[in-house]
This record gives C-alpha cells, sequence and structure tokens, in this order.
C-alpha cells in the first residue's frame, strides 16, 4: 500500500491552484486529489493508493488534538479545517493552551521532527475527537480501512 500525503494549503500555490471557497474543505481536497493523481501519470490503480489530505495542513489536526476548548472547533460557518496556517496558531508566542506546540524561528513554524515526536501521541490519543472535529482525518480513516480490506483479502 502506499499513503501519499499532501497538506491541503499547497492548493492555493501558482503552480496548482486548485482551491475552492471554504467551506466546505472537501471541495479543494477533492480538486488536490485530482491534481496529485496526474502527477502519478496514467493508469494509476488506486487499490492500494490512499491519499492523505489534511486541512488546510496537519497542524490542524494537531490543534484538534491538542486543544480541545479551541473556539476554532465549534463554528458551522469557519471550520477549523478552513482556518489557513494553523501552525501559525500553535507557534505564535500568544497561543499557550495549555503551551505553543511548536517554536519558530525567522518568523515561521520550526517543524522538527523532535518537536512532532512530542506532538504524535496526543494526536494518537485524541484521534476520536480530532475527526470529529476534522472531516478529512475521518475520511483518510475510512479510505485506509478500506484499502486495506482490499489488499488483505487478495
Amino acid at each position: 500500500m502506499l499513503i501519499i500525503h499532501v497538506d491541503a494549503d499547497v492548493a492555493r500555490e501558482d503552480e496548482i491552484n486548485c482551491a475552492m471557497p471554504c467551506p466546505p474543505a472537501q471541495d479543494t481536497c477533492d480538486a488536490l486529489a485530482q491534481h496529485v493523481m496526474t502527477w502519478l501519470g496514467n493508469p494509476v490503480t488506486d487499490d492500494k493508493l490512499v491519499l492523505c489530505i489534511p486541512s488546510d495542513n496537519t497542524e490542524a489536526w494537531i490543534l484538534a488534538a491538542h486543544d480541545t476548548q479551541t473556539p476554532y472547533h465549534a463554528p458551522p460557518d469557519n471550520p477549523l479545517e478552513c482556518v489557513q496556517k494553523p501552525d501559525m496558531i500553535i507557534s505564535n508566542q500568544r497561543y499557550k493552551k495549555p503551551r505553543r506546540l511548536l517554536r519558530r524561528k525567522e518568523g515561521k513554524p520550526k517543524k522538527t521532527e523532535r518537536d512532532y515526536q512530542h506532538l504524535i501521541p496526543k494526536v494518537l490519543e485524541n484521534w476520536e475527537t480530532i475527526k470529529n472535529i476534522c472531516p478529512q482525518a475521518a475520511k483518510f480513516e475510512q479510505e485506509l480501512k478500506e484499502k486495506t480490506l482490499i489488499v488483505t483479502t487478495q
């Protein structure tokens, strides 16, 4: 099985340019998925391929896991998956819920392997919460389960 992970924020880059209005985040993720498939060439058999497209980026899932009380979780008109650059939120000096999750270097979030090793356990612990807040996480899990079932029964 091959899992390809691409954050949905790349849909806003000039060379990709497939971002759609949000909400829903699903529209941009679907457009980006189609774009990613063109990178892979034709024909691509997708029975062993799973796309993981967190919206707006993976740090939305981290924010959902580490801060279950954040105001970004509730509003239906501005869901967490539509908030651009959640990595900037969790690396903000003023963000201390319970603490700043990423440091910054030269004004940008500093994303080190060591930082993510500390963040991942809470993501795993709160995966059900993340899926409730971020539908793209639930979609990823569902597709992974479906493809795993196909692979194991062949």
